[in-house]
């Protein structure tokens, strides 16, 4: 994301991020927290993401930080 609002910044129009992923191995047993600061918004805002993140996003307050050391 950081590269994305950089390029942007720079000019560059249509920008993708995508993430690299074995799809013979799904991750069921994981879930991710994305903490969008203000500047992420305004990334999520102009590729008009913001709604559909909040719609279909769990809020934080859900979430608690478990720590495990093995």
């Amino acid at each position: 994301m950081s590269v994305a609002l950089l390029l942007e910044k720079r000019g560059y129009r249509n920008i993708q991020v995508l993430e690299r992923t074995d799809v013979n191995a799904p991750e069921n047993d994981r879930s991710y927290q994305f903490l969008i600061n203000g500047r992420g918004q305004r990334l999520t805002d102009r590729l008009e993401l913001t709604e559909a993140i909040s719609k279909n996003g769990v809020p934080s307050s859900q979430f608690r930080n478990i720590t495990v050391f093995e």
